[in-house]
């Protein structure tokens, strides 16, 4: 892999004032310190020297408002984070208004009234019966489970297995070969593997019918997933459709109601006025949504924004990514590992279950709260892309089984699960979601505690005005949210990071913004004290990270227990304790790749020296190609046109033998071939012109259907497959060829 060069860890902001004697003593000593901690690596294995250098790269040392504190996010001795603006101009020309796809009136809808816990109701609606295409049509449901394998003996698809009654299929959603930017063709099957010889067998000896009329059938309290099919009288299907339910924990499993007695045990050792909210520990509810920035949720979000404000929630303002995609990033929030940690423990290989992971959701079941994890989009799910996933159910409730079941029933052939999917009665993936968390809310939260994580993605992650059509329906759903639980409930509403790719993540602000993801928490109002406030207030200005927030969810254990359960954190600090002023990208175990501390928006122009980087990160990219074993399969990469280039950052360091060293960190974007590839990469260049990089060199656009012939997730960034970019150059040719007769 490219290697990661040296850090100064922010020593180098003390030593710029080494005139005085005081500070002088303090800079060598914090740079004696990293120095040390570091092993005294140089990188060698990284350094190029150049002997004549163009530098164009502005230093920002004219730069008149660097302490102005109003002009930032973050604006501390560790850290000053800019204010950018989320309306600039450069956004116009990616904006436009979007509508949420209009689902066809559904023939089957769910009714779960709230007068009786636990019961869901599938309705038949009288007026559709009566139009030609529905008409003598008979409905039925089917109970749809999820086929565990054995922890011992388990393979690739353990995740990925159901069953509805009599069909019995296993759903590999993708074939290892197919990357994460792949759209399958429409209309086209992809492979899976059956139990039978084919995918669905109909038997409707086990197809419960669903009468006409207005009250049509009541499900049994312990089913989670429905499929519903409809035929006309020629035995032809004219109707389908998958309902997600949520049982009462009293139904569901033995293991929840193990949890749910034990809490009404404690209500009644407990003083009979005594509200329910006051027996129970507080609840943990995250709302997630992939890929949304912090500017861009303002742009995207006024409505919600504006809710939150006025409803208790704290923003944090500098809460910066630590890793590429999401799966590094919840690792580090919900297990405390940083992306080395998890890859060494948690996921050495494609082969290797998440079951064992030390996520923090197991303290809390430990404690009988009632767990669950929903996710709308099965083929890039947080903890499946490219992964197993879980051998048996992460959860108590655990909704991929029926998306699973839904993204393989034909309809919408799309790579993960799209936004103009229809499931649920005539619902979009993100409001079915919204709907299924209230309905949990409402059947779990009176019962026992809860802990929910949720996670957003088909309706934004390919699409940068997908999220602007739901902004009132994430109002409306915190709003009731907060009516129900709120006072009892800590409640996370966050993202992973911002746009990675594409025209708009091009840009200045596209780069900046990526590694800024929003974030808002809000505390049970009867958790609150003083001093938790004030250090909410102070954190939401400093340099935050999801080490922090697996630094609250531990505190928060820790409260609950009245004794320490669960390790600390050793990269963060709970956002109930304050941050250190000085706390910089590194103590913070934030990549300098995603530390956006310093960053100026000053732009730069091509010179001889974006030559020279880019050639040098090229070199970088083509040894990692061959590190892999991958010569035989990509073709090697070639540094072609510089995009743009900023300085980022400058300091001293330690050199090593004796002196400090000034450099400057600058960030290169540039296009390659074959196939026009697009990368952006760190790289640190000191006064004697040795260049490291900094981090690892990211894609900043599409690699669809590029880099199909290998499965290294990682490498596929950088990989053109040999016998694709043939194959598009004979396709290039030919459509050169056809216009030429054509001229």
């Amino acid at each position: 892999m490219v290697s990661s060069g040296g850090s100064d860890g922010g020593g180098g902001a003390y030593c710029r004032h080494r005139r005085k004697s005081f500070l002088l003593i303090c800079a060598l000593s914090l740079v004696l310190l990293l120095y040390s901690n570091s092993g005294g690596r140089e990188e060698t294995g990284n350094r190029v020297i150049i002997k004549s250098l163009i530098f164009p790269f502005s230093t920002g040392s004219d730069d008149t408002s660097a302490d102005d504190a109003s002009l930032f996010l973050v604006h501390t001795a560790g850290c000053k984070l800019r204010h950018m603006d989320p309306f600039s101009s450069v956004v116009d020309t990616f904006l436009r208004d979007g509508a949420i796809h209009a689902c066809h009136e559904p023939l089957v809808t769910l009714v779960t009234p709230t007068t009786t816990p636990g019961e869901s109701r599938l309705v038949v609606s009288g007026a559709l019966l009566k139009k030609w295409k529905y008409k003598g049509a008979s409905c039925c449901w089917r109970r749809i489970t999820r086929r565990t394998q054995s922890p011992d003996k388990y393979d690739n698809d353990a995740d990925y297995g159901v069953d509805a009654d009599n069909e019995k299929v296993t759903y590999p959603i993708f074939p290892p070969v197919i990357n994460e930017w792949t759209l399958p063709t429409m209309g086209s099957i992809l492979p899976c593997k059956s139990h039978n010889s084919h995918h669905f067998s109909i038997d409707t000896k086990n197809c419960g019918k669903i009468p006409g009329g207005g009250n049509g059938v009541v499900i049994p309290g312990d089913v989670q997933y429905v499929k519903v099919e409809c035929h006309n009288e020629l035995k032809v299907q004219v109707w389908k459709d998958f309902f997600p339910l949520v049982p009462s924990p009293r139904n569901l499993s033995p293991g929840t109601k193990t949890k749910a007695k034990f809490w009404d045990e404690q209500k009644l050792k407990s003083n009979p006025n005594k509200k329910t909210s006051s027996i129970f520990p507080p609840s943990v509810l995250v709302i997630g949504i992939d890929s949304i920035s912090r500017l861009h949720m303002i742009r995207s979000m006024p409505r919600t924004k504006e809710f939150l404000t006025a409803n208790g929630f704290t923003e944090m303002k500098g809460y910066t990514k630590v890793g590429d995609n999401t799966f590094p990033n919840i690792m580090a929030a919900f297990a405390g590992m940083t992306e080395a940690e998890t890859i060494a423990r948690c996921w050495p290989s494609r082969h290797t279950k998440l079951d064992d992971c030390p996520f923090l959701w197991k303290n809390f079941s430990r404690m009988n709260y009632v767990t669950a994890h929903v996710e709308d989009s099965p083929g890039i799910a947080i903890f499946n892309y490219d992964k197993t996933g879980f051998v048996l159910p992460p959860s108590d409730y655990y909704l991929r089984p029926l998306m699973v079941a839904e993204h393989q029933a034909g309809r919408n052939r799309h790579r993960f699960g799209g936004a103009n999917d229809c499931l649920g009665g005539g619902l979009t993936p993100t409001r079915v979601l919204l709907r299924y968390i209230r309905s949990f809310v409402r059947e779990v939260g009176g019962v026992t505690p809860f802990f929910l994580l949720s996670w957003f993605t088909s309706m934004a992650h390919d699409d940068f005005n997908g999220l602007k059509p739901y902004d009132q329906d994430f109002r409306s759903f915190l709003s009731s949210i907060l009516s129900s639980v709120g006072e009892d409930t800590l409640i996370l509403f966050i993202s992973d990071h911002g746009y990675r790719f594409g025209a708009f993540r091009e840009t200045f602000l596209g780069f900046y913004e990526e590694s800024l993801p929003f974030f808002f928490l809000r505390m049970p109002p009867r958790l609150s004290s003083p001093s938790w406030s004030a250090a909410l207030r102070t954190n939401a200005a400093r340099l935050t990270s999801p080490h922090d927030l697996y630094a609250t969810l531990v505190q928060l254990i820790d409260l609950v227990n009245n004794k320490n359960t669960s390790s600390p954190s050793p990269y963060g600090t709970s956002f109930l304790a304050t941050a250190l002023e000085n706390r910089t990208c590194e103590s913070s175990a934030i990549p300098e790749k995603y530390c956006m501390c310093g960053v100026s928006p000053s732009l730069t122009t091509s010179s001889r020296l974006s030559a020279e980087l880019g050639v040098f990160i090229v070199t970088q990219i083509n040894a990692d190609l061959s590190a892999q074993n991958l010569t035989s399969l990509c073709s090697p990469v070639n540094y072609t046109t510089f995009l743009y280039g900023r300085q980022v950052g400058e300091g001293e360091v330690w050199n090593g033998v004796g002196k400090l060293e000034p450099y400057r960190d600058v960030l290169i974007a540039f296009e390659t071939s074959p196939w026009e590839g697009r990368f952006e990469a760190r790289v640190r260049i000191r006064d004697n012109a040795a260049m490291t990089l900094l981090g690892s060199v990211g894609r900043i656009n599409s690699y669809a259907g590029k880099s199909d012939c290998i499965t290294h997730y990682k490498m596929k960034n950088y990989c053109t497959c040999k016998n694709l970019w043939e194959a598009e150059v004979k396709k290039r040719e030919k459509k050169k060829q056809e216009k030429k007769k054509k001229g």
